[in-house]
């Protein structure tokens, strides 16, 4: 939350008293406590940078950015799979085409 509170000093819980800032952070903390720590933290840097509404995200938001990454993440393993078993058989033809000695 202290990232968000910086990224939108004017929107994010401004005004609040500690008590209802600790009652918020909790809430937070319980909503998104099935995420990955580092996967939250990376999706609320990813809104704040791809932000253009000048909103702080609400929690369902925040959720669907680390669900977009964890989504993006698998992709990017299963093309880079799919790319290396082709260099592997591209290697392995080109091993075949080489003139013996």
């Amino acid at each position: 939350m202290a990232v968000l509170r910086l990224a939108y000093p004017n929107n994010f819980y401004h005004g609040h008293t500690k008590d209802e800032l600790d009652a918020a952070t909790n809430l937070w903390a319980e909503m998104l406590a099935d995420c990955d720590a580092d996967a939250a933290m990376a999706a609320a840097y990813t809104f704040i940078k791809n932000d253009r509404s000048g909103f702080p995200p609400s929690i369902g938001q925040l959720r669907g950015v680390v669900e977009d990454n964890v989504k993006s993440e698998r992709f990017a393993k299963m093309f880079d799979a799919v790319i290396q078993k082709r260099l592997a058989k591209l290697d392995k033809y080109a091993e075949l085409a080489e003139p013996e000695e």
